[in-house]
């Protein structure tokens, strides 16, 4: 909650910048294009927008989105919309909510397409998507090697004119670098992830997965560090770990104390730890889950 409140009195000065580089022709910050706030990038800004605004949403903070708002209208930015409506969808568990969201997304998506509305965009990212995926490997190419490897498997972009940083998809990019064992990586905490899915961030999260499917949430250290916190959150087992970290302290205790020859009163006296330990953690409430 707390985390989400600092977040959007942040954005605000984004969402301030972001208006007037849209309706003042402001040009004080270099731009990737415009408008990108204090992100440079539009996407980016949409994306951290987008997670702020889900989590203010979930938590009931209504006061608080008028100062994300204009940072995510103005972004533009169509993987940051998708992630939200998504995001929104999963926190609604609400049928006809989510029908309403569903039709809201074919309709903007119609418009978009007879508007032809950066159209060209979206075939450039299926033509990254299709050399990247030409050149995946069992054992990856290695962390952050991407921007330096993609040239050797480009065969639909001209690199020579324009030279992705990134994948636009984060789970190719992981699979890109780090082949088999980054895939098995990621599966490992998704698992690990939904096992707090009925807690009241994980629409959060899911907005998150769904604009790495478009964009590099993953490699915007804003976005990256929301869903690290929510992640962290999501996979809480506090009641095992302080029950492992109280028989460690016994298992140290009891080492200390045992003769170095060893003997039947060291071994008693570790057994007694072990079990004071245990009915301790059980007292606490600690041990519960152990």
């Amino acid at each position: 909650r707390n985390l989400f409140i600092g977040a959007a009195l942040g954005m605000t000065l984004s969402s301030v910048l972001a208006f007037a580089q849209v309706y003042f022709n402001y040009k004080g910050i270099a731009q990737y294009a415009i408008p990108g706030g204090l992100f440079i990038n539009p996407i980016m800004l949409g994306e951290i927008s987008a997670l702020v605004i889900l989590g203010l949403i979930v938590h009931r903070l209504w006061w608080f989105i008028p100062c994300v708002a204009p940072a995510m209208l103005l972004s533009g930015a169509r993987g940051a919309w998708l992630g939200l409506i998504v995001g929104l969808v999963a926190w609604s568990r609400s049928r006809g909510i989510a029908v309403l969201f569903l039709i809201g997304v074919i309709a903007a998506g119609w418009h978009a397409y007879n508007a032809n509305w950066r159209i060209d965009s979206v075939t450039e990212r299926i033509a990254i998507w299709s050399d990247t995926v030409d050149g995946l490997t069992i054992r990856g190419r290695g962390i952050g090697s991407f921007y330096g490897q993609y040239p050797d498997v480009a065969s639909r972009t001209d690199t020579l004119k324009s030279r992705p940083n990134h994948a636009h998809n984060d789970i190719l990019e992981i699979t890109f670098e780090l082949g088999a064992l980054g895939v098995a990586l990621v599966l490992v905490l998704a698992i690990a992830l939904l096992r707090g899915r009925s807690r009241r961030d994980f629409p959060v999260l899911v907005a998150f997965g769904v604009m790495g499917l478009f964009g590099f949430p993953l490699h915007n250290p804003a976005s990256a560090f929301i869903a690290a916190m929510v992640a962290g959150h999501l996979a809480y087992s506090g009641v095992l770990f302080r029950s492992d970290l109280a028989w460690c302290r016994g298992r140290i205790r009891s080492w200390r104390a045992t003769p170095r020859h060893g003997s039947a009163h060291g071994s008693g006296e570790y057994s007694a730890l072990r079990s004071a330990d245990t009915r301790g953690a059980g007292a606490s409430g600690y041990g519960a889950g152990y």
